[in-house]
C-alpha cells in the first residue's frame, strides 16, 4: 500500500502516493485509502494525494468520483499535487461530480501547510 498517515505541524494527514500507477493499481490503492478514511471520525481527515503521472481517462474520473462520494463525509480537507494541464481539468471534473473541494498545490510542503492552515 502506498498510502500512509504522516504528521505535519502536529496534525495527521493521510498521504496517498498515486504516482505512475496503472489503472488496476490506482483502483486498488484508492480502495485501500478509502478503507483507512472510513475508519476515522466524520469530517476529520486531512487527505493529500500526489497525482503526478496519473492516467487521465473516464475510468480514472470514475474511480475518483466514486471514492469522493464514499468518503466525502469523513474528509475535512483534500489537497493534491502533481497536476497540471489536462490532469487539472480532470480534477475540476471530479470536483463538479462529487462536490468535494480540492486544493491544488505545486509542492508537497505547500500542500501539507495548506491542509493544516486552512480554515
Amino acid at each position: 500500500m502506498r498510502s500512509e498517515w504522516i504528521q505535519h505541524k502536529g496534525r495527521r494527514i493521510l498521504f496517498s502516493n498515486l504516482t505512475h500507477l496503472t489503472l488496476d493499481e490506482l483502483r486498488a490503492e484508492i480502495k485501500a485509502s478509502d478503507e483507512l478514511i472510513l475508519r476515522e471520525a466524520k469530517n476529520s481527515v486531512l487527505y493529500l494525494a500526489d497525482l503526478a503521472g496519473t492516467l487521465g481517462s473516464p475510468a480514472v474520473i470514475d474511480i475518483f468520483s466514486k471514492s469522493g462520494a464514499l468518503t466525502k463525509a469523513y474528509v475535512r480537507r483534500t489537497a493534491v499535487i502533481g497536476v497540471s494541464g489536462v490532469r487539472k481539468t480532470l480534477v475540476d471534473i471530479v470536483i463538479k461530480l462529487t462536490g468535494v473541494q480540492v486544493m491544488v498545490f505545486g509542492s508537497l510542503e505547500e500542500a501539507k501547510d495548506g491542509l493544516v492552515n486552512a480554515k
